[in-house]
């Protein structure tokens, strides 16, 4: 066996893009260690250096909200207004929303810091994300508390689901609400011309409807209509 040391180096991971996860821009990491370790073959030695990666691997969370931790508690003693100059002059490298990502993270998941801590730092970033629904988090918390740690790849895949469910859940809800409101504007109108329906029709054929959309909504005396107007004089 050689008595020579190696070296174990944990880097920075590059940072991510939007174009190149398809969900989010990833803040660095927070921290890099270095550690010098004996080499040798035995399975104990191995079994120290697995023990010595988990344990600066955690470092990395720790960080992730520490970091937050302390970048808060700035914002409360910066002038109002100024944090974002503060967060420019003293990390200069950092991406405009990195400062963000870290508080959002200590903000949701602080608290719970021991339950997500085996997590990767990107995928804490992801899951506690505004866009992502706090259903997911709620799912990946009741995982954790029974024992079962989702991968990175696996959490990538999961909120991107989550998120697009979501916006298409709130399309869905908005354009029911807009339907709903012409049903019912619909129903008015054919309530108050009972019996004159078929001339209704014909009349609005071929009309421009968001120009009568905005005509309707005009109050009466903006309207160009002194005297009540039937529809077969409208029709005329």
């Amino acid at each position: 066996m050689s008595d020579s040391n190696i070296i174990l180096e944990v880097e920075r991971p590059a940072q991510e893009t939007e174009a190149q996860t398809g969900i989010d821009e990833v803040p660095p990491a927070a921290v890099e260690v270095v550690e010098t370790v004996p080499t040798s073959n035995s399975a104990s030695s191995l079994d120290e250096l697995a023990e010595r990666i988990r344990q600066n691997y955690q470092i990395l969370t720790e960080r992730v909200f520490a970091i937050g931790r302390d970048l808060t508690t700035a914002k409360g003693k910066v002038v109002h207004g100024g944090f974002g100059d503060w967060v420019r002059t003293q990390f200069p490298t950092w991406g405009a929303s990195t400062a963000a990502r870290y508080m959002r993270a200590f903000k949701v998941w602080g608290p719970k810091e021991e339950l997500v801590g085996c997590l990767e730092a990107t995928g804490i970033y992801l899951l506690t994300a505004e866009a992502t629904p706090e259903e997911l988090r709620t799912e990946i918390e009741g995982e954790l508390e029974a024992g079962q740690r989702p991968s990175l790849r696996k959490i990538r895949e999961r909120v991107k689901t989550a998120r697009t469910a979501a916006k298409a859940a709130k399309a869905e809800s908005n354009g029911g609400e807009v339907k709903t409101k012409a049903q019912r504007a619909a129903e008015f109108i054919l309530s108050v011309t009972k019996g004159q329906e078929v001339r209704l029709r014909e009349l609005l054929q071929g009309v421009n409807a968001s120009e009568l959309v905005q005509m309707l909504k005009q109050e009466p005396a903006e309207m160009d209509r002194p005297e009540p107007v039937s529809l077969d004089a409208a029709q005329a």
